[in-house]
């Protein structure tokens, strides 16, 4: 079965499955003129202006929801707005904006004129603003007004002089533009640009810092094609309906909120749930799923962790078709306890910064417990030993992803795959050298 054609995703993307709905192939086409923003969000809008495209519950439990249309529409405010304060293709605007609605109208207003979009944790101080401002080359800021954040990118602009603009989220501050405030004077149309002012294909997209946790974050820079890569995620590891509701809990702070709450959703047509909490509350959480009816959730295993104690019963969980988990290793005990209390596999998956889902149980699959899965089909992925040479079964070596053979002029990067660390070419030929993409993780291959 393919893609049905009245999708636009079906322009770009072609799958064979099994009978039964499993992914065996997929091929990619029309990549190199891709526009998520344009060939996605706008298109679905010109389809089905009021298909849900996002539920979202404030911190005080406000409750917004927007269709298609509304995001074609608010982006496009967005994308007249920066226009006008001077953003343009190839400038890097970070976005500090927690999981508040306004992330999504700004992250497609980047796309649509072609500046970089640098999401960032609200958690940053002074220090990690100032390294994260050079090494990104930083042009604007959209930040949240919650919390202390602003007054740490101001002590880091004092010895950063290259912000342009800083655009406030959700309240005013002296020294800072509104969003909320000047967005009602521009227009709801953003004629799609022309020529070299259009970005697409390999043109830079997206840039996240990498955690760091040894060395400064690396800055991972994807291209045009990258949500491309997650059709996968959603549509064959999250399983999403197109008529239901998904909620991934990850902050949009980190790439993981790209995996669960925009690109590959959307391209399948799926509303995504969106709550802006402060504090994990697992009862909470629960009474989200419960209330709002959410038909496939993921979260990482530290979730799960939590849940497990809880009185599940207690809830109503029926509407519940599908949960997945990643992040960090899922324990066989956790995976056990909550298929026991709620009927549920837990399908675990594995990427990186620098990837989409390499690696995963995908639909189709039985899961085994401990074990993340088997590669992508759209990744060429082995393991390999110090040597070079390929790890045998039950043998622990390296996660790499060949990407061609560079002697011949033959280097096809899967879509999905980094472009490289974004002006660092000794740490981008340090992981990706010899054909192969290096993850640094280790894993095994059992029978």
């Amino acid at each position: 079965m393919n893609i049905p054609k009245d999708m636009p995703i079906s322009g770009f993307i072609d799958v064979k499955e099994d009978k039964n709905g499993a992914l065996k192939e997929i091929s990619f086409k029309n990549e190199a003129s891709f526009n998520f923003a344009f060939d996605i969000v706008d298109a679905i809008a010109e389809s089905e202006p009021d298909r849900r495209a996002m539920i979202h519950i404030s911190r005080d439990k406000t409750e917004r929801v927007y269709t298609f249309g509304d995001m074609k529409r608010h982006s496009a405010r967005v994308a007249n707005y920066l226009r006008f304060l001077g953003i343009k293709k190839g400038d890097r605007v970070m976005l500090v904006l927690k999981r508040h609605y306004q992330f999504w109208f700004a992250i497609l207003a980047l796309h649509k004129i072609g500046a970089v979009a640098v999401p960032a944790s609200n958690l940053l101080l002074k220090n990690d603003f100032e390294y994260r401002f050079k090494k990104g080359r930083i042009d604007a800021i959209l930040c949240t007004a919650d919390g202390e954040v602003s007054y740490e990118v101001d002590k880091a602009a004092k010895t950063y002089k290259g912000l342009r603009a800083k655009i406030m989220v959700g309240g005013k501050r002296q020294g800072w533009r509104s969003l909320n405030r000047d967005i009602k004077y521009f227009s709801s149309h953003f004629p799609k640009p022309e020529g070299e002012d259009y970005a697409c294909g390999d043109d830079p997209m997206v840039m996240f810092f990498t955690s760091g946790t040894t060395e400064y974050p690396k800055l991972a820079m994807h291209s045009y094609r990258y949500p491309l890569g997650h059709y996968i995620t959603a549509k064959y590891w999250h399983h999403v309906d197109p008529e239901g509701i998904h909620f991934a809990i990850s902050d949009t702070g980190w790439g993981k909120a790209l995996w669960g709450k925009l690109y590959g959703q959307w391209m399948c047509g799926t509303c995504v749930f969106t709550y802006d909490f402060d504090k994990f509350d697992a009862k909470d959480i629960l009474r989200m799923i419960e209330k709002y009816k959410i038909t496939t959730f993921c979260a990482p295993p530290t979730v799960y962790r939590v849940l497990v104690h809880m009185k599940l019963e207690k809830y109503d969980l029926s509407s519940l078709k599908y949960v997945t988990t990643a992040g960090e290793a899922l324990n066989p005990e956790i995976y056990e306890r909550f298929k026991e209390k709620t009927g549920l596999s837990l399908m675990e998956g594995f990427g990186q910064t620098e990837t989409t889902l390499t690696v995963g149980n995908l639909y189709g699959m039985t899961p085994r417990p401990g074990s993340m899965g088997k590669p992508s089909p759209m990744y060429d992925i082995s393991l390999m030993l110090p040597d070079g040479t390929e790890a045998e079964s039950y043998e622990e070596g390296e996660i790499v992803i060949y990407t061609g053979d560079p002697k011949l002029g033959k280097v096809h990067p899967p879509n999905g795959l980094f472009l490289g660390y974004y002006d660092d070419e000794e740490k981008t030929a340090g992981v990706w050298h010899d054909g192969y993409y290096h993850t640094g993780d280790t894993a095994y291959v059992d029978d």
